[in-house]
């Protein structure tokens, strides 16, 4: 089973709820549509969302330093598996790491090799794939709870979200088990199922990426433009 983040709407849908990346604010229904930058539109197929004018302009001041630029928005691929971390990786983080390593474009890999498969992506927003990689390649290298926590809560919203014949507590339990056992990390469910029951704010990983977006947009992106080892 393939998960795609784009699936979650449809193509007729106006965009609601998008952030302006500069203040934050949502755009909560098309009478207050969004402006977006032409430049990376057009150029790059990916939309960076503006409340205002005044927001638009003030943007400006750094990201014309990159705007419709792919080295900023090129996160290249880095063999995963012989990548260092400072704790021992038990085989099933191994198994995931050499899984990704065969397929980069697949952000995860649930319940590989069973009839269970799930493999997610997210192909309707580069820079919140970019965000996500960032989270799981430091879970990766160094088993932050933050970071596994963020992973988790965003696969189990993509597991909810696919249509299977599994039933979905199944597949639920399936994404929390893999996580204990890639990251001997026995509490995670505890902590995510907890955020999942929180103040309604959203997935995490999108505050997490608003934040990157609005706080440190250059910083961040000159960061994902790494060159090639």
């Amino acid at each position: 089973m393939d998960s795609a983040h784009s699936k979650r709407k449809s193509k007729s849908t106006p965009d609601r709820n998008v952030s302006c990346c500069v203040c934050g604010g949502l755009q909560k229904d098309q009478s207050s549509k969004f402006r977006t930058c032409s430049g990376c539109k057009e150029k790059l197929g990916v939309r960076r969302y503006y409340c205002s004018r005044a927001c638009q302009k003030d943007d400006w001041k750094t990201h014309r330093e990159w705007c419709g630029s792919k080295d900023f928005w090129e996160y290249p691929h880095h063999p995963l598996l012989a990548s260092e971390a400072n704790f021992a990786r038990p085989p099933a983080l191994s198994c995931q790491l050499a899984l990704i390593d065969s397929s980069p474009d697949i952000l995860y890999n649930i319940a590989p090799g069973t009839d269970d498969a799930f493999r997610y992506t997210i192909t309707d927003d580069k820079m919140l794939s970019v965000s996500f990689r960032r989270a799981r390649d430091k879970a990766f290298s160094t088993r932050d709870l933050e970071s596994i926590v963020l992973l988790g809560e965003a696969l189990v919203a993509a597991v909810e979200a696919a249509a299977s014949e599994t039933p979905l507590d199944l597949r639920v339990e399936n994404v929390y088990r893999q996580l204990r056992e890639e990251y001997d990390a026995p509490g995670v469910k505890d902590v995510i199922v907890a955020l999942r029951r929180g103040d309604g704010e959203g997935l995490m990983l999108e505050r997490v990426h608003q934040d990157n977006m609005t706080n440190h947009p250059s910083d961040f992106w000159r960061a994902m433009a790494r060159p090639m080892d």
